[in-house]
């Protein structure tokens, strides 16, 4: 391969996507010029053999609560499903209203 830059474009449905927080950007480095490594954080993929076929990363799906927050569509729909966890969530957000005034008064005095 010569010494240049690649553009990867990733492309796919993002409508419900879960959402991430992960301090800070994820970065990927695809090196390619004197290797036949792809190294995706502390993945490594040998591509020795490989020609133009397709390669598939696969990853660990996220799990609510430990790596993400479900998606405010999932817990509308389990909420018209199950009538206390529609009154807990409604008690949440409740909560969540009053601390949020709370902190952001304290943000402000600081």
């Amino acid at each position: 391969m010569d010494d240049k830059n690649d553009t990867f474009t990733v492309t796919g449905n993002w409508e419900n996507a879960p959402v991430f927080s992960s301090g800070g950007d994820i970065t990927y480095t695809i090196s390619t010029e004197s290797s036949n490594n792809i190294t995706f954080g502390d993945t490594t993929i040998d591509l020795t053999g490989y020609k133009d076929d397709t390669i598939n990363i696969n990853t660990n799906p996220p799990v609510d609560f430990e790596d993400c927050l479900p998606s405010f569509e999932k817990i509308q729909d389990m909420c018209a499903e199950y009538p206390g966890l529609e009154k807990a969530f409604d008690n949440f957000k409740i909560a969540y209203k009053m601390v949020h005034q709370d902190w952001v008064g304290k943000r402000k005095k600081k």
